[in-house]
């Protein structure tokens, strides 16, 4: 078996099954990366006392089963930050946790399987409560 990559996210497997001396077949199979992933929604959320952050997206189309999802934020124009991956494929939410009180965070998520990563969904805004507002409701 020959596997290959392309660059436009296409997988090419090649299997040379040899019935004799003097013949031999191939059979191709295309194979893509998952979908992007749609569907993408984030809420505020408190984890023990402090700001977080709840993502839940809709699982996308994909050609193999969806192995993990990775997710990433940031806060303005920061570097992406990678939060832990998130399996198995049939997840479809995460909270990110320890985020600054009162910021806006950008969040991008997408799908990966055994042929590639999916392309980053679009990102989503959402700001984080106030630290006047969970503190009111810690126990």
């Amino acid at each position: 078996m020959v596997i290959n990559k392309f660059y436009n996210n296409v997988t090419h497997i090649t299997l040379l099954p040899a019935a004799s001396a003097y013949i031999w077949s191939e059979i191709i199979f295309y194979c893509t990366v998952p979908s992007q992933v749609t569907g993408v929604e984030v809420f505020k959320a408190i984890r023990s006392g402090k700001p977080a952050l709840r993502v839940t997206w809709t699982t996308p189309q994909s050609d193999v089963p969806i192995s993990q999802y990775q997710v990433e934020y940031r806060r303005s124009e920061t570097n992406w930050r990678a939060a832990s991956p998130v399996s198995p494929g049939s997840a479809t939410s995460t909270l990110l946790e320890a985020l600054v009180a009162g910021t806006v965070y950008k969040v991008r998520i997408r799908a990966v399987s055994a042929i590639g990563n999916g392309i980053w969904s679009e990102v989503e805004l959402e700001g984080t409560y106030t630290s006047e507002f969970w503190s009111e409701f810690k126990l």
